[in-house]
């Protein structure tokens, strides 16, 4: 049984104020096993195949938790999103996986960035890259990779510790 949980039901205050109206995008979050909101802490969690999508992007997850504040009119705000347990965030045809993976959002209510750590994955359709870490901002498409940094394109292999991924021109900078 699949549950849905559209977390705008939850913000509508937010996304229906006129500060908010044309700027604020929806975010929903789906799980499989349960949806909670735990309202002293100030979080939502999903468990089971949980998935949080806004726009064209979305974080998957075995657990998601969805961390928010309420500004003084008592409208919600999520600020974060904690992913743990095969955690992957997708964009068109690029993919992140990590160990562990916190997506941030930005006061439009959009996904930000997200800071991957532990056997960082990126793939696109022509490359493949791994680190240690990696923040990847959405607005930039850039993803910077840090520790046991390894570039992959065809038979082609680049090893460094530092490296700048641009995934939108696919263009890699990789530092010694």
């Amino acid at each position: 049984m699949s549950f849905f949980l559209p977390v705008l039901m939850l913000i509508c205050a937010v996304v229906s104020s006129p500060a908010y109206a044309n700027k604020a995008q929806a975010l929903e979050i789906e799980a499989d096993n349960s949806l909670e909101w735990d309202r002293n802490n100030k979080t939502f969690m999903a468990k089971g195949n949980a998935v949080a999508s806004n726009g064209d992007a979305r974080v998957y997850a075995d657990a998601l938790i969805a961390h928010y504040t309420e500004n003084e009119s008592g409208d919600i705000i999520i600020k974060k999103i904690v992913a743990s347990g095969n955690a992957r965030t997708e964009k068109s045809d690029d993919v992140i996986t990590a160990r562990e993976m916190v997506a941030f959002m930005n006061a439009q209510n959009k996904l930000d960035r997200i800071e991957a750590r532990k056997n960082v994955k990126i793939t696109t359709p022509n490359e493949k890259a791994t680190s240690d870490k990696a923040v990847y901002s959405f607005s930039t498409e850039i993803a910077s990779m840090s520790g046991n940094v390894k570039l992959t394109r065809g038979a082609n292999v680049m090893l460094g510790q530092k490296a700048e991924f641009n995934l939108k021109t696919n263009v890699a900078r990789l530092f010694s």
